[in-house]
């Protein structure tokens, strides 16, 4: 898949089978959370707070996941007792047991959106610190 050109997509592992691919889509904060206000980012409106009020959600907490046989979406509960969004995902005709997800995070002004097989959620850690990596060393060379 292409991005537009404004927005960059990165592949984590372009020599995969495609439904194995783990992407990850830049974009600016500024862009994105102005549609907060009219419901546009829906689930993942916590990425919009200031700087500080939005805390990263913890990988190695217990994940639930609640949803029906088409979406899925999959929560941990925070020291608050909040529930916390981690992924949201769709089934597909070829696998219905294992979506297609989206995590997304928030790193300085960027929204980070990993896309990946269900199935890989367990390692999202390992993922999201491979996507950092990747990026520090994307800013250095800037």
């Amino acid at each position: 898949p292409k991005a537009d050109t404004d927005v960059p997509l990165i592949v984590l592992n372009p020599d995969a089978r495609l439904q194995d691919q783990i992407s990850v889509l830049l974009q600016s904060k500024e862009d994105l959370c102005p549609s907060t206000a009219s419901g546009a980012f829906g689930l993942w409106t916590h990425l919009c707070e200031p700087r500080g009020a939005a805390t990263q959600p913890s990988l190695d907490a217990e994940l639930g996941r609640v949803g029906d046989a088409a979406n899925v979406t999959w929560t941990y509960v925070d020291k608050a007792h909040a529930s916390r969004l981690i992924a949201t995902c769709h089934a597909t005709t070829t696998d219905p047991d294992n979506g297609l997800c989206k995590h997304l995070y928030r790193r300085d002004d960027l929204i980070v959106t990993i896309g990946l097989d269900e199935n890989r959620l367990s390692d999202l850690a390992n993922v999201r610190s491979r996507v950092d990596e990747l990026l520090s060393a994307w800013e250095v060379k800037r």
